[in-house]
């Protein structure tokens, strides 16, 4: 199996909120190593196993198949979806240094001069 599909269902199975033992058990598998496997590029999976998988999931299968930027980016989504819980002060300061916050600022205050 190629490990780009096996990225892309780690992806969306972590976007889902499943572990990988949830995972298994919802497409009937005895433990969750066959999954680490799979996400990992190391083991085939036949098309309705795929198919099965976007299902559980909520997703069309295609999905699976596509380049998917965020999925190399999953660990800093998780760690950032963790501060938002933990600290959600601490996120709002990193994002304020990173310009995010200025941004919506400047485009709200664009948007009033335009109307007034």
């Amino acid at each position: 199996m190629d490990y780009q599909i096996g990225k892309n269902i780690r992806f969306y199975r972590k976007l889902s909120g499943m572990t990988q033992k949830e995972f298994a058990d919802a497409l009937g598998y005895d433990n969750h190593s066959t999954i680490t496997k799979i996400e990992q590029g190391k083991r085939d999976v036949p098309m309705s196993t795929v198919a099965q998988m976007a299902t559980v999931l909520h997703v069309s299968p295609a999905v699976f198949f596509r380049d998917i930027p965020e999925a190399d980016y999953i660990e800093y989504i998780e760690a950032i979806r963790k501060l938002e819980a933990e600290d959600p002060e601490k996120l709002r300061v990193i994002r304020e240094m990173l310009g995010m916050t200025s941004l919506k600022k400047e485009s709200a205050s664009d948007s009033s001069k335009a109307a007034g």
